[in-house]
Formats: structure tokens, C-alpha cells, sequence
């Protein structure tokens, strides 16, 4: 079978999909409506989709231009006037609906969809509105999963929601391509901070530090860049952050944000995943997006909004304690601290006005929603795809986080970014000696004008 190209859109009665069915006969089309799924059939194609609230069957409207090859499907809504959400999140959309009872941790669903699809997106609204707010009182008894029989020998687990262990055995020729730790398949948790440290301080590099701090005229110009998605429209209008999020330009029915091509290309061919993490587990989770972004961010700001595919996959890799040490964090603070730290440490730019400009960045792009974030991490899922052997964060990493990102609530986003706002670092939290090395410098300085 193959899944066609398709548009989604809505209006208060009806979800409208559009599908690009060439050559098939209008007599042999079949489909059906079942609560939140929808299914369609014309021999080669087979379509199904589930959303976010119930469809009326019955009520559909079928139309087929024959000449562009396009079948036109309106679906009753349950409820006239409700607004579907997600309807940009294409893996989502062309998952299988959820079976209730499972008790698995992670349940991978089979269909691999094939080509490309457009549609639209409420980013202020959540995937499941329905689900009580984590606020609420929980009247079920937290169970513990009982522990795998790896964890009970003792074997490191690392990865997205950390899943792997030994994935590196096989790979001990490039390991140093990919990660910095020495050892990874036998270094836990601890052990990987502790050494990340160890290594970060000494390679913190004074004499860099300082001829950026004294130097800076490039760094200056950097600053100056306002990256893509908070600059001004065509029509010099700026955007506020209600168009932002609507993702409407001003004086125009187009969407800032819309996913190109290639994107929606990589969107379909994700496997389809449900992730039911604990607590904690969810918060390590967000915590270690809050770092790869800064890293993307960063890369951004200092290649102003060109990079090279080469260079991108290493900025973003090294500033990253998450890829580069398998790192994982269960406070904002330090994670705020290990991705300024790195940021003043290895890439070719270390000024202390620059990491925080890219914290700022990471402010706002997280703000404007989820498709912003998972645009970002689509960015990084193609570096890494053509970087040698980066490859490898994607499917330890990346491939999961933008499967992830998209049932993303919008509350938790704006969590961390409250959490950030709040947060206060000076330079001597970092663990660097900055001062001093600053003070060095300006005092050389004076002795050489004197």
C-alpha cells in the first residue's frame, strides 16, 4: 500500500483533507469514520489518520477531480465548532490509535508512511486537552518498574530516555567521531559527570578566553544577528509574539513557520512511538532538549542563520553535554551552567555576552511553541544524517526527541522558560576561572599602553 500526499485544514463544521490520488476509479474509493479516526482506501493508497477529538460518520462529503487527481474529503465534526489541535504534527497524525491498556514504557507502532503532507497547527493548544492538569490531585499509587536485568548486572544505559547500552561495542574505531567519553559502555551516570568536569576545566583555554574578551569586534557583529524566525516580515512590519505563536504574518493569510519540504519529508518517514515516562524521567528528558537546543541556538547565532554541515555537527555536538557525554541533568541550574560552561570552553567564539545572547534565544524559540523547537531539532536530524558519523546521535538521540517533541504539552515548555527567567548564574557560578583571567587581561593591557 501507499500512503498518498495529503492537506489537512478545518473549518467549524468539517475537517477538510485533500488527497493526491491520481488514476484510481472514483467507484472503488472507500473509507470509514470512527471516533477520532479516519480511513481511506483506493487501491494503490491507504490513508489513515487519527486526531484529536471525535468525527460524526455519515456526514462525509466526497469529491474527485479526476483531471488534477485530487479526492476532496469533508468530515463532520462531533461538535460543530471545536478546534482539532495538532494537525501539524504529521507522525502524530499518521500514528495508530493508542491501545488504553498497555503497560509498556515505550510502544512502537509499525507504519512507516511514505511521502509527503501539509497541515496546520493551533500551537497554543495541547495534545490531549482532555488529560486532568499534573496539578491535580493523583489518586493512583506511583508503581516502580521493576529494574531490567542489564541495570541488574551493572551495564551503563545512556540515550533518549536511557534506552541504550552497549550500542557502542561495535563501534570503538570512530568512537571518538561521536562522543567524548573514553568508555562509555561502562561509565554511569556519575562517573560521566565527574569526568566531563575533570576535562572541561582542563581544557579551558585562558589565553582564548581573554583575547575574545579584549578582542571582540566580531563578536560584536555576531550579537547584532536576529535569528530567522524573530526577524521582520517582507513587509518591514515586526512581528509581536501573538503572530508569532498563530504563526500569521501580518497584512497576510500565510504562516510563519510553515514546515518545508524536506521537513515534512523527515516528519513521515519517523517511526511512530508513544512515550509514557515517569516524572523524573520526563524532566531529564526536557532538560536534556533545554541543552541541545542552547547548542543549535548557539551554532545559529554564530554562523547567522548559513552553517556549513560540517562545522554545525561539531559546534553542536561539543557544547552539548547531552550528545557529547551522554550527560543527563534533573535541575535547570545544571544544565544552564554545563552549556555556558562548554560554550566559553570549546567553540571558536567564547565571550560571556554571547552565551547569554543564545540563552535568550533559547528563550524565545521555546516560547513560540513546539514546531519552533522541532523545527530546530529537524535541522540538527539532517546535519548529523550527512556528518560522517554523527549519525549515531540521531538514533540515540534526535530521531526520538522529534518524535517526542510533537505530543509536547504546551505548559511544559513554558515551565522550563519560567524556571530560566527565574534563574540567576554569575560568572563565578561557572566553575571557570573568568574573572580573574578577564582581569589579567585588562591589567596586560594597561601595562602595554603605559
Amino acid at each position: 500500500m501507499i500512503t498518498p500526499q495529503f492537506e489537512v485544514s478545518q473549518n467549524d463544521e468539517y475537517i477538510i483533507v485533500i488527497i493526491r490520488a491520481p488514476y484510481i476509479k472514483a467507484s472503488s474509493v472507500d473509507w470509514v469514520v470512527l471516533e477520532k479516526c479516519f480511513k481511506f482506501y483506493a487501491k494503490p493508497y491507504f490513508l489513515r489518520l487519527v486526531f484529536s477529538h471525535e468525527l460524526e460518520g455519515g456526514k462525509e462529503k466526497a469529491d474527485y477531480d479526476a483531471g488534477k487527481g485530487l479526492m476532496t474529503m469533508h468530515i463532520a465534526k462531533k461538535i460543530p465548532g471545536q478546534e482539532f489541535e495538532n494537525l501539524d504534527m504529521i507522525t502524530l497524525l499518521l500514528a495508530k490509535t493508542k491501545n488504553q491498556n498497555t503497560s509498556h514504557q515505550i510502544q512502537t507502532l509499525d507504519q512507516k508512511p511514505l511521502d509527503l503532507v501539509e497541515q496546520e497547527i493551533n500551537e497554543d493548544k495541547d495534545p490531549e486537552p482532555e488529560d486532568q492538569e499534573d496539578s491535580e490531585e493523583d489518586w493512583e499509587i506511583e508503581q516502580t518498574y521493576p529494574q531490567p536485568i542489564d541495570a541488574l548486572l551493572n551495564r551503563a544505559h545512556y540515550g533518549f530516555n536511557n534506552a541504550f547500552s552497549n550500542f557502542f561495542e561495535p563501534l570503538q574505531e570512530i568512537l571518538a567521531d561521536i562522543v567524548e567519553l573514553p568508555n562509555p559502555d561502562q561509565m554511569k551516570g556519575e562517573e560521566r559527570r565527574l569526568w566531563r568536569i575533570e576535562k572541561e576545566n582542563d581544557d579551558f583555554d585562558q589565553e582564548h578566553y581573554a583575547a575574545d574578551f579584549m578582542m571582540d569586534e566580531e563578536i560584536m557583529d555576531i550579537l547584532q544577528y536576529t535569528p530567522i524566525y524573530f526577524q521582520q516580515t517582507n513587509t518591514n512590519q515586526a512581528l509581536t509574539p501573538a503572530d508569532l505563536v498563530t504563526g500569521k504574518e501580518p497584512n497576510s493569510g500565510e504562516r510563519i513557520g510553515a514546515f518545508t519540504d524536506d521537513e515534512k519529508y523527515i516528519l513521515v518517514n519517523l517511526p511512530n512511538k508513544e512515550y509514557l515516562l515517569d516524572k523524573r524521567t520526563e524532566r531529564e528528558t526536557l532538560l536534556g532538549l533545554l541543552d541541545i537546543l542552547y547548542a543549535i541556538c548557539y551554532n545559529d547565532r554564530i554562523s547567522q542563520g548559513d552553517p556549513s554541515n560540517d562545522s554545525s555537527c561539531w559546534n553542536i555536538t561539543k557544547i552539548s553535554s547531552t550528545l557529547s557525554c551522554l550527560d543527563r541533568f534533573t535541575n535547570i541550574r545544571d544544565v544552564v551552567t554545563s552549556f555556558i560552561r562548554r560554550s566559553l570552553i570549546y567553540p571558536l567564539y567564547r565571550h560571556w555576552k554571547l552565551s547569554w545572547a543564545v540563552l535568550k534565544d533559547v528563550t524565545k524559540v521555546m516560547m513560540l511553541g513546539k514546531r519552533y523547537v522541532l523545527k530546530y531539532f529537524l535541522a540538527l536530524k539532517r546535519f548529523n544524517e550527512n556528518g560522517d558519523n554523527y549519525f549515531y546521535l540521531n538514533r540515540l538521540f534526535i530521531d526520538d526527541y522529534c518524535v517526542w517533541i510533537q505530543t509536547l504539552k504546551t505548559n511544559k515548555l513554558k515551565e522550563i522558560v519560567s524556571e530560566m527567567l527565574e534563574l540567576k548564574i554569575h560568572k563565578s557560578d561557572i566553575g571557570l576561572p573568568l574573572k580573574e583571567t578577564e582581569n589579567l587581561a585588562l591589567s596586560s593591557n594597561r601595562s602595554d599602553n603605559e
